[in-house]
């Protein structure tokens, strides 16, 4: 990893940062993923009608209450998370590698 972002023109703290951040987001993603209770997009519209929308009151939490109503009904997936957060990881990465950050 640090070769790589050293011949893309990272300087040295620079891609020491990128290798901190994109190992952080790696393993915190396999983490999460390791521990949750359902393999399939399907198991977790299930859970989540059965476990966790019950948890969640409209009047009190009206934002997560919207988002999971929508989220469901549109067949949403957490296992597509990943490309997302790593987009966004790179994208940061590409900012990183023109501002010096030594020190």
């Amino acid at each position: 990893m640090l070769a790589a972002l050293r011949r893309a023109g990272f300087t040295v703290f620079a891609a020491t940062h990128g290798n901190w951040i994109v190992d952080s987001y790696l393993y915190g993603f396999a983490l999460q993923v390791a521990t949750l209770t359902f393999d399939t997009q399907e198991e977790f519209a299930d859970m989540a009608d059965q476990v966790f929308l019950p948890q969640i009151p409209a009047d009190r939490y009206p934002y997560l209450s919207e988002a999971a109503a929508e989220l469901l009904a549109s067949g949403y997936d957490p296992a597509n998370e990943f490309e997302v957060g790593l987009e966004l990881v790179l994208d940061a990465l590409e900012g990183l590698r023109t501002v010096s950050c030594d020190g």
